[in-house]
């Protein structure tokens, strides 16, 4: 049987993931929900470790000898953010490189939402409202009906809130967590340990950040961002195979004719109820959703 904890040398933290099977995506009348958020059973057939919390800019630092965050100052803690997709990926074959200590990867988009929902079916994991007690996000602009709260503006220190019930930190809020599925809208077929489809313009994005609202932080939401691009609301976590296989997931997209430079940034902000302008030196970016 895994052992439910595992702590890498680098100190990151990993919990074991149970299989199972879930509903993926929302229900029709979910606050804020997208079309592309269709529902569908999908099994996880094997158990795997995901990491407690996401990669920090400590443990960024105590492999690649940088730090690219650009909340810098908030120290060892925080989590790692302003890396692209790519810059990931070269954290992980860092890390795999060594060849001890099994292998790593970033998680599905399958893996991601169950792990974020942890055996639940409301909007978060801690139910259909979400306090800024919970998760550090634009708590200015809330779900009609939930509890409003303060707007932090910033990353704060991984695990200043609490866990969901696998023990994971910070699958709500904080940074967006990068997945290793390019972005496609979904079929709603039933699907084993799914990965996504074999090329496309986009990597999926999860569990929104602090500079988003409520709704963004579902954990249904899906949103994408262009793979080369690095921004300060987006980080990572890891997934560590529980019996040191790999899951053949497509990591050399070059095999498939496709090219991670070719795309430009297209996040999307799609809100659930209207917000004030924005003045033009704020961070925010404001786009349609992509095609």
């Amino acid at each position: 049987m895994a052992p439910a904890r595992w702590t890498h040398p680098a100190g990151m933290v990993f919990v074991y993931i149970p299989a199972g099977e879930f509903t993926m995506g929302s229900s029709g009348d979910e606050p804020g929900r997208h079309p592309d958020e269709v529902q569908h059973r999908v099994v996880i057939s094997r158990g795997f470790y995901m990491s407690a919390t996401e990669v920090t800019q400590g443990q960024w630092q105590r492999v690649m000898g940088s730090n690219p965050s650009q909340f810098d100052a908030c120290g060892d803690r925080c989590p790692v953010e302003t890396v692209s997709w790519e810059q990931a990926h070269e954290f992980i074959r860092a890390l795999n490189d060594r060849k001890e200590n099994g292998r790593y990867r970033l998680p599905t988009e399958a893996e991601w939402e169950y792990a974020c929902r942890s055996r639940t079916a409301s909007a978060f994991a801690f139910g259909d409202c979400l306090s800024p007690d919970l998760a550090n996000y634009d708590g200015t602009h809330v779900i009609s009906g939930c509890p409003e709260g303060v707007y932090r503006k910033r990353t704060v220190p991984v695990g200043s809130y609490p866990a969901n019930a696998w023990g994971l930190y910070d699958m709500h809020g904080n940074v967006w967590e990068w997945c290793q599925d390019w972005y496609a809208r979904g079929s709603g077929r039933t699907a084993v340990d799914p990965s996504g489809p074999a090329g496309g313009k986009y990597r999926v994005i999860r569990g929104g950040g602090w500079d988003f609202f409520d709704h963004d932080c579902r954990s249904a939401n899906r949103d994408r961002s262009a793979p080369n691009l690095g921004l300060p609301y987006i980080g990572f976590r890891l997934v560590k195979e529980a019996d040191g296989t790999d899951l053949s997931l497509r990591e050399t997209d070059e095999r498939y004719g496709v090219s991670l430079r070719s795309a430009p940034h297209r996040k999307t902000r799609r809100p659930y109820v209207p917000r004030p302008q924005q003045p033009a030196s704020s961070m925010k970016t404001v786009l349609r959703l992509c095609p």
